[in-house]
Parts: structure tokens; sequence; C-alpha cells
């Protein structure tokens, strides 16, 4: 099955890269609740998977409780 991302999802993923080709170091993608952080997790994956064979990623998803509301976080870790 295929998504259609929308078109904030794509521009998260494209400023992600955009930041990884400029810059040493960590990068780090911040989105609301409900914006579909896991749609955009999985194609930032499938895209580094295509364009960057042999990479290995590792994911982390953790969710913190904070005044009343859960905070999801998520984490990417690649290695070639």
């Amino acid at each position: 099955m295929t998504h259609q991302l929308r078109h904030y999802q794509s521009a998260a993923i494209e400023k992600v890269w955009q930041h990884l080709a400029e810059s040493e170091g960590h990068t780090i993608g911040v989105l609301p609740t409900g914006t579909g952080k896991s749609l955009v997790i999985a194609e930032f994956i499938r895209r580094a998977l295509t364009e960057y064979p042999g990479t290995r990623i590792l994911t982390r998803i953790s969710h913190t409780h904070y005044d009343g509301c859960i905070i999801a976080r998520s984490s990417i870790a690649t290695s070639n």
C-alpha cells in the first residue's frame, strides 16, 4: 500500500535531507501531534535505503507523560 504524503510531510523530509547535506552532526525534525510522524519516518527510511543501499537504520520511539499529555519522541540513527 502506498500513501501520498501531505505537503508538510514532504517538506519536513526535504528539510532533513537538506540539513544532512549541508552540515555535519545531528539533525532533528519536529512535527506536531497528529501530523503523521510515522509516515514521515517510514518515507525517510525508504528513501535512505533506496539512495544508500547497505545503510543500517535504528529507530527508537519513546513516549513521555508531561502535564497530562503524552509526548512521542522518535530517533533515527544511520550507519553505512
